[in-house]
């Protein structure tokens, strides 16, 4: 069987209202950066590898998704979910290439930045918000049953691209007028929104 294909039959999942405790986890998290930016010590090439970071956490909760989904074979399982990591993962490789060529100086580098420690602690932040939604929302409440590996594959791209379309163009605006404190924190906190907004759509009954 195709490692996408999920067969003929489709199991409604169940519903369910979004957690207070994941939203409250996902806006902690968030904080992080802000605070950073306000300290003054985050930059537009930082926050934009801290959003990038993230994408590569979201792939590996969606992996973790399909390999512990209830339906489908365990071939299905391993077969969908290295699909997935070849193919998000020259999604996020491009896209990183991409935040490298316009946002970072030739002396940032993504070790770098990671290993300054700035950034460890907000990732980790948003890594820990991410876990505590796939715990809600896909494992305790026994969604994980009727979930089949193909019913994640395409799930983190929209959110990922609409997310980084917003963000992006919010630091090609910045880097235009100078990358002040309160236009970083008006990214931040937009970027927050947003989030906020598509991970309640994304986890509402359905």
């Amino acid at each position: 069987m195709h490692p996408l294909k999920s067969g003929g039959d489709t199991v409604a999942e169940p519903a369910q209202r979004p957690s207070t405790a994941a939203a409250v986890a996902l806006v902690a998290a968030n904080l992080l950066p802000l605070a950073l930016v306000l300290a003054g010590l985050e930059n537009i090439g930082s926050l934009m590898m801290l959003y990038w970071a993230e994408n590569v956490v979201i792939g590996i909760f969606t992996a973790l998704r399909m390999l512990t989904a209830g339906r489908g074979s365990e071939s299905d399982k391993a077969g969908g979910t290295l699909f997935f990591g070849v193919h998000y993962g020259g999604f996020c490789l491009g896209h990183g290439f991409f935040i490298a060529a316009m946002f970072l100086s030739r002396e940032q580098q993504v070790i770098g930045l990671l290993s300054s420690g700035t950034l460890l602690l907000p990732l980790l932040a948003l890594a820990v918000s991410h876990g505590v939604s796939f715990y809600l929302h896909y494992v305790r409440n026994g969604r994980y049953r009727t979930a089949h590996p193909a019913d994640s594959f395409w799930q983190p791209y929209p959110r990922v691209v609409l997310l980084h379309l917003c963000i992006i163009g919010g630091a090609f605006l910045i880097t235009g007028h100078g990358s002040t404190v309160p236009m970083l924190a008006a990214l931040v906190i937009g970027k927050s929104l947003i989030d906020l907004t598509l991970h309640r759509r994304s986890n509402r009954a359905g």
